[in-house]
């Protein structure tokens, strides 16, 4: 009798670790690709457009399941007073809060004196990144305020922020 119960429970054992080898090996072989692929992403600085140029959150795209979190360093950026016809160029700071990286896909605009220029490669974890502003004041006057909508992966798809500048007449 303890002879069966023996092998009984030798060949439950064997089993047991059969089933954690198999588990481990899949895992050292598919589990960590994913996050391997964004950690080079990041590190090397591939522009993952490349990869997939129909990244959107429509597609279930596997960017937008890992949301992260950016905050400007500003809730409203004052670009102060300016003559008619003259162009100011500013950048906006933010930083990526979050514990993944932040993929930046497009950038929208209110009006159309306002030209953004940003950084194509995900922005790190605890890293900062930037919006280049061009206004151009060419035929306004008086006070404007203009929002930019930042597209990406945090929660909602989205981020404003918003400008301000007050157009004077040209001398």
């Amino acid at each position: 009798m303890h002879q069966i119960n023996f092998w009984k429970l030798s060949t439950a054992i064997l089993i047991l670790i059969v089933i954690i080898l198999t588990g481990w090996f899949y895992f050292e072989k598919n589990g960590s690709s994913e996050f391997e692929e964004i950690k080079q992403i990041v590190q090397k600085k591939i522009d993952y457009r490349d990869r997939n140029p129909t990244l959107s959150k429509d597609n279930n795209d596997y960017f937008y399941s890992i949301p992260t979190q950016i905050v400007f360093e500003k809730d409203l950026y004052d670009f102060d007073t300016i003559e008619e016809g003259t162009v100011i160029q500013k950048d906006l700071v933010y930083n990526n809060l979050g514990t993944n990286p932040y993929f930046l896909l497009d950038v929208k605009v209110s009006c159309g004196c306002t030209v953004p220029k940003y950084e194509t490669e995900p922005i790190a974890p605890k890293s900062k990144g930037k919006i280049s502003v061009g206004f151009d004041s060419k035929g306004k006057s008086g006070f404007s305020m203009n929002k930019l909508t930042l597209y990406g992966n945090v929660e909602g798809g989205e981020s404003s922020i918003y400008f301000k500048v007050f157009v004077k007449p040209k001398k």
